[in-house]
């Protein structure tokens, strides 16, 4: 929760904090504060830390529910605290929100909810993100689902890895909210004029099996 809980404190006192990485192994981080002459405020609010993942218990709090939620549904699969904390404050407003840290309750919990994304590491205890990836692709009641694949930067291997495995896009960390913001988007819609696509043939052909039936029954 570190970095987490270092960006909310620097925005409360109206700074900004930059990360600039070189894909490898350095990463500097720039933090700037206000010059100010009031340095304990009488209305500073406490700030609201988001809850943590505990043990193998998924990140579902009541402002993550998904019941009677109009927003579509992304599931989280990412055992990192920090960063699985992270897209869920890039996510929460747009999204209704479910979180798993591990492959196998997370193939659980996709056939259970049917999400309309998923967002998953690669690295996960018990199943990692390639088997869950496959699993859920080789199912037909999960197959349309939408996998983001998260990975290190400049993995090569780990894509097309992903690729073979049926993952749908790829976001390489360290993870940018518009990045992520402007994937989600683009998988949606995408998937939505698929399914204003095909969803007049489906019907055709339910209408015309559905006549078959009854013409069938009539004969007999």
């Amino acid at each position: 929760m570190g970095l987490i809980i270092t960006k909310q404190l620097i925005e409360k006192m109206n700074g900004t904090i930059v990360v600039n990485s070189d894909g490898m192994n350095n990463t500097v981080f720039t933090v700037s504060l206000p010059i100010r002459h009031d340095s304990h405020p009488e209305s500073q609010e406490p700030i609201s830390i988001s809850k943590q993942i505990t043990g193998n218990h998924s990140l579902i709090s009541n402002n993550y529910q998904i019941e009677n939620s109009e927003k579509p549904v992304v599931l989280i699969v990412e055992k990192n605290r920090d960063l699985c904390c992270y897209l869920i404050s890039i996510l929460k407003d747009k999204y209704a929100l479910l979180t798993e840290i591990n492959g196998e309750n997370a193939i659980k919990t996709a056939q259970e909810k049917i999400p309309d994304v998923i967002i998953s590491d690669v690295t996960l205890p018990l199943l990692d993100g390639f088997q869950l990836c496959e699993k859920l692709k080789s199912s037909l009641a999960t197959n349309h689902i939408p996998i983001i694949l998260l990975t290190l930067m400049h993995s090569k291997e780990d894509r097309i890895k992903g690729i073979k495995n049926g993952a749908d896009a790829f976001l390489s960390k360290p993870v940018y909210e518009e990045e992520v913001l402007a994937l989600m988007d683009q998988l949606l819609s995408t998937r939505k004029q698929l399914r204003e696509k095909y969803n007049p043939f489906i019907r055709t052909s339910t209408h015309r099996e559905e006549k078959d039936i009854d013409g069938n029954s009539a004969n007999m």
